[in-house]
């Protein structure tokens, strides 16, 4: 069997788009675990919120910003994930 230029540059593509999709999605693994446990905190702290002083506010307040953040880089990362799979699907079809 004998492999053209061509096969072979498809072949390191795909390599690459897969490549891709593990680092993405090692990096969503770890925004994921990082939202779950700031969720958690975000959880304990509303428990006392009407307790809180000012100071504990502004920390709750800023957590609450940053987990909307974290939750957009989830949802992208889970777009570009798509998108390296699809890119795979059409190198395997071709």
């Amino acid at each position: 069997m004998e492999f053209s230029a061509n096969d072979v540059y498809l072949t390191c593509v795909l390599q690459n788009y897969e490549n891709a999709i593990n680092l993405h999605m090692k990096r969503l693994s770890d925004y994921e675990q990082s939202i779950a446990g700031y969720e958690q905190d975000l959880k304990e702290f509303s428990l006392e919120e009407q307790q809180m002083n000012a100071e504990a506010k502004t920390i709750y307040i800023e957590l609450q910003l940053l987990l909307e953040e974290m939750r957009v880089d989830a949802a992208t990362l889970k777009r570009h994930i798509n998108e390296c799979q699809q890119k795979i699907e059409r190198l395997k079809q071709i």
